[in-house]
């Protein structure tokens, strides 16, 4: 009686896209968007599904130590930002800088932001975002 095999999953193919922060003070859209990506990797569970996914390998020091030079930042385009959460904020349009922080709140104009390096808080007018994602993850640089 032959042997019956027990079916395997398919090995995870990469197809999530890394973008590359290059610039310490602050990477513009442009910038981070406007070359395409630099890498392509395997997704993480939690973004199994997820429409417009995306990772980021940081370059400089805005979030140290939480995220810091070296780390790969996931991102979830589909969780809903709140409070004491990483978020990403997208300019809405393309000169304006990437912003990544800790979301203290959210109101109908503003958006407010904790930074960790240096410390401060940013407030930010609603209108100039076009988008917050939320950070899912960061794959510390050992």
């Amino acid at each position: 009686m032959p042997n019956p095999t027990r079916p395997t999953a398919a090995p995870p193919v990469p197809d999530l896209p890394v973008y590359r922060d290059e610039y310490t003070e602050g990477p513009t859209y442009e910038r981070l968007f406007g070359e395409g990506p630099a890498a392509v990797v395997c997704r993480l569970p939690e973004l199994v599904g997820v429409n417009g996914a995306y990772a980021i390998y940081v370059v400089g020091l805005r979030m140290a130590p939480v995220i810091e030079p070296g780390d790969i930042i996931f991102i979830n385009t589909s969780a809903p930002p709140l409070p004491g959460r990483l978020v990403i904020l997208l300019p809405s349009n393309c000169d304006g800088v990437v912003m990544i922080g800790r979301l203290v709140e959210e109101t109908g104009e503003e958006i407010l932001l904790q930074q960790e390096n240096p410390e401060d808080e940013i407030i930010l007018d609603r209108s100039d975002v076009e988008a917050m994602h939320v950070i899912q993850y960061v794959r510390k640089f050992t």
